[in-house]
C-alpha cells in the first residue's frame, strides 16, 4: 500500500466527503476515489460507505482510522528527526494570515524577530480568507495560520494566544433609535457581517439565534476595517473587536451598543497535528508564544 492511499484515507474519514477531500489534496475526485477503492482492495476491508451526506466509516473504517493516522505522524516524525540530525534549521514556512490588523497580530515583530533568530528559515506569510488557511493547513499548502474561533477540525492543534472580545457596533447616528432598542428591533436594521464560514458569521447568527429571530437584510465584508468603514458610513450594524469599537466610539464614528453583552473568542495559530513535532515549526511556534505572552495585548473598555 502506497502511503498517499492512507494520507487519503483519512482525509476523507476526516472531512466526510470526497469533493471536499478532493479539493484538499488537490486531486481529482476519480482520482481520489481510485486511491480508496485500492486501498481496501489491498487490505480486503470496506474502508467507507456512502451516506445521504457524504461518507462515513465502516466498523472496519473505525478500527483501522487510528492506525492509517498514526502511520502518517510516524512518517513526520522521521521527517523531523531528519531534520535535527542535519544540525541546524533551514527551509521554508507558509503562514496562513487572516484578514486582521497586521499590527494587532504583531506580524512586524514576529518576522523581525524570527528573521534574527533563524536566519536560515523563510517564512512566508499568504493572507487569506478563514476557509483557504483551514484547506491550507488540511492539505499541507500551509504549515500553519492564524485562527479566530473554536478549530474546526480534530486533525487540527490550535495554540491560544489570545482571547478576543467583540462588541455590538451601529452608526453613530443611531443612537437615538438604538438607545432603547431590543433585538427584534435590531433584526429589522441591516446588518454587516463575515461571509460564511467564519467565526464573525457564526457570531452574529448566534446572536440572532439566542433571541430567535433573523436580521432581514445583510451586506457580506472580509475585512474588519472595512466593516468599521461600512458602519462609519451608515450602512448597518456590525461586531467587531472592542478595541477597534472603542476607538471609532471616542472619534465619533460609531457607537457602541451596550445592551449586547462582548462574545469572546479565542485568536489562535493552527497547523496540522501530523507537524507536530516539526523543529522550524516548533521554533516558530515558541517565538510566537514568547512575543504574546510577553507583550499580551490590550482591550481597552469604554472611553472615559
Amino acid at each position: 500500500m502506497q502511503l498517499q492511499q492512507i494520507r487519503t484515507f483519512v482525509t476523507v474519514a476526516n472531512l466526510g466527503h470526497l469533493t471536499k477531500a478532493a479539493e484538499a489534496l488537490h486531486l481529482t475526485q476519480p482520482a481520489l476515489s481510485g486511491q480508496l477503492k485500492n486501498l481496501e482492495d489491498r487490505l480486503k476491508v470496506k474502508l467507507l460507505t456512502r451516506t445521504a451526506t457524504g461518507m462515513a466509516l465502516t466498523p472496519a473504517g473505525r478500527e483501522l482510522l487510528p492506525k492509517a493516522e498514526r502511520i502518517l505522524l510516524a512518517v513526520e516524525d522521521m521527517k523531523s528527526t531528519a531534520k535535527l540530525l542535519e544540525g541546524s534549521l533551514s527551509g521554508k514556512l507558509r503562514i496562513g494570515v487572516l484578514m486582521i490588523d497586521p499590527d494587532f497580530l504583531k506580524l512586524g515583530v514576529l518576522m523581525s524577530g524570527m528573521a534574527e533568530r533563524h536566519k536560515d528559515i523563510v517564512v512566508d506569510l499568504e493572507v487569506s480568507g478563514v476557509q483557504r488557511c483551514i484547506n491550507g493547513v488540511e492539505n499541507g499548502t500551509l504549515d500553519g495560520a492564524f485562527f479566530v474561533g473554536t478549530v474546526p477540525h480534530r486533525r487540527l492543534s490550535a495554540m491560544t494566544l489570545h482571547q478576543l472580545n467583540y462588541r455590538v457596533i451601529a452608526p453613530a447616528d443611531w443612537a437615538p433609535k438604538l438607545r432603547n432598542a431590543i433585538w427584534g428591533n435590531l433584526a429589522l436594521m441591516p446588518w454587516i457581517r463575515a461571509p460564511k464560514p467564519s467565526a464573525h458569521y457564526e457570531m452574529v447568527a448566534s446572536m440572532f439565534r439566542h433571541a430567535s429571530i433573523e436580521p432581514i437584510r445583510i451586506f457580506e465584508a472580509d475585512h474588519e476595517s472595512v466593516v468599521v468603514s461600512l458602519v462609519k458610513a451608515g450602512v448597518g450594524l456590525s461586531v467587531i473587536r472592542d478595541d477597534l469599537a472603542f476607538q471609532a466610539a471616542a472619534r465619533g464614528e460609531v457607537m457602541v451598543w451596550e445592551h449586547a453583552p462582548a462574545v469572546q473568542l479565542p485568536l489562535s495559530f493552527i497547523h496540522h497535528i501530523d507537524r507536530s513535532q516539526d523543529p522550524m515549526l516548533l521554533a516558530f511556534k515558541a517565538f510566537l508564544e514568547e512575543i504574546w505572552s510577553t507583550s499580551p495585548q490590550a482591550q481597552p473598555g469604554p472611553p472615559g
